[in-house]
């Protein structure tokens, strides 16, 4: 692309990374996901959120190397592909797109079934879909405005919500915390895996942002402990007020009955269906410009790669939606849920370990941002990953639809071997 247009893409405050990253780490899971963690493990549910931070902490410094390393689209896609070649970048490419959108068809699902209990349309999490489709198609700063907006509506009550709630912590649940007996804390783990993910999105619309190599590092460490220390409170706030936790349908809507009363629960009950619009409208910002990144690389059908002169992604801002709405319709919350947590590790392990191949390989690249210990911390954290997956036992339908949406990825390559051929591309 010429430079003049790409320097005219370049909008992106470290704001709008931020809001990305706040609006996809914080999203459905603090509502949804509270209760079946306590179900999991009682209270070293919060144990579990804590050791799932630690390791999303590593996985995230090890795209902040990378992050500050590059200045264009993809993300995890950009990193593997420089660092293990063209079949390796397109295949955690293609899977960092489905993670994306999996998870914005999840939180769409939760969305819908939030507004259809208020008494709203049963169609509400597609017209979501619908809405944010057609903002991003105004242009990126809409859509960035969007997401800006939407995570300081929601984050703020929360805040206000673990701050107050600090009040009811019992010192009981937390010696139970640090000594558990007994319970799945990796189960709870992988479930929070869910709640913590999504500081990934932050870097895959680098190639717009103004300041790339500075704001991407920043606004995914940022995102991501913030929302950790935030989501860790919130799990002693709950296990505190609410006993029987592990059965409660609205954990935070309880809690915050028992604090502020009933304007409270209410406002918690609005909050919720907010944040889960601010998630979308994060995925719905990013998952195009993954998806164009594929295509410019002659990965994907070019037409889907096609920009407007002003350089917005709008035919993959159509599939991307297309693609949402129609697993929102087709499959519930939870299925897509597990299925993205599958996913999710496919593009954290192969990011971790480029970052150790690119210290041999690209050893005289610029790196603003460098990890101590030499290959420890990358390593680490992908060990991490795999052990974190194999102890969680994801169902084999989890891993049945996870690989059809692979053999999509496949037949979709083959279908643009011929004109990869024909332009000299890989």
């Amino acid at each position: 692309m010429p430079e003049a247009n790409g320097a005219a893409r370049r909008r992106l405050t470290l704001w709008d990374c931020l809001g990305v990253g706040l609006n996809s780490v914080i999203g459905s899971g603090v509502y949804l996901l509270l209760a079946p963690m306590a179900a999991a493990a009682g209270a070293a549910s919060a144990v579990g959120i804590l050791a799932c931070a630690a390791l999303c902490a590593l996985i995230a410094l090890c795209f902040a190397e990378l992050g500050a390393m590059h200045d264009q689209d993809g993300g995890s896609y950009v990193y593997a592909r420089r660092a293990f070649g063209p079949v390796v970048g397109f295949v955690v490419g293609w899977t960092s797109l489905v993670n994306v959108v999996l998870g914005y068809a999840a939180v769409a699902v939760g969305f819908g079934d939030a507004v259809a209990k208020a008494g709203g349309p049963a169609w509400g999490g597609v017209g979501l879909i619908a809405a944010l489709t057609a903002i991003n198609w105004a242009g990126i700063k809409g859509g960035a405005r969007s997401s800006d907006a939407l995570s300081v509506i929601k984050v703020l009550p929360l805040l206000a919500l673990a701050a107050a709630g600090l009040l009811l912590v019992k010192g009981s649940v937390v010696v139970e915390a640090l000594h558990p007996a007994g319970g799945s804390i990796s189960r709870a783990a992988f479930l929070a895996v869910f709640m913590l993910s999504g500081f990934e999105y932050t870097a895959i619309p680098a190639g717009e942002a103004e300041r790339p190599k500075r704001d991407i590092p920043l606004a995914l460490v940022g995102s991501l402990l913030g929302a950790a220390v935030l989501y860790a409170v919130l799990q002693l706030v709950a296990l505190s007020a609410l006993p029987d936790l592990g059965s409660r349908e609205h954990p935070l809507v309880d809690v915050a009955r028992q604090l502020f009363g009933r304007p409270g629960a209410v406002a918690i009950e609005v909050v919720t269906v907010v944040s889960m619009a601010g998630f979308c409208a994060g995925s719905a910002l990013v998952a195009p410009r993954a998806l164009t990144a594929l295509c410019e690389a002659g990965y994907l059908p070019p037409i889907l790669g096609w920009r407007s002169a002003a350089g917005e992604p709008r035919p993959a801002i159509l599939a991307v939606g297309a693609a949402a709405a129609a697993l929102a319709l087709g499959q519930g919350y939870a299925s897509l849920v597990n299925v993205a947590d599958v996913a999710v590790f496919a593009q954290y392990v192969p990011t971790c370990l480029a970052v150790v191949v690119l210290r041999f390989t690209a050893r005289d690249a610029p790196r603003p941002v460098r990890l101590p210990l030499g290959p420890v911390i990358p390593l680490v954290a992908a060990a991490a990953s795999v052990v974190l997956l194999w102890a969680a036992k994801p169902a084999a339908s989890e891993w049945t639809q996870g690989g059809l949406l692979s053999l999509l990825g496949g037949v979709l390559w083959a279908a643009t071997a011929s004109w990869r051929a024909k332009v000299g591309r890989p």
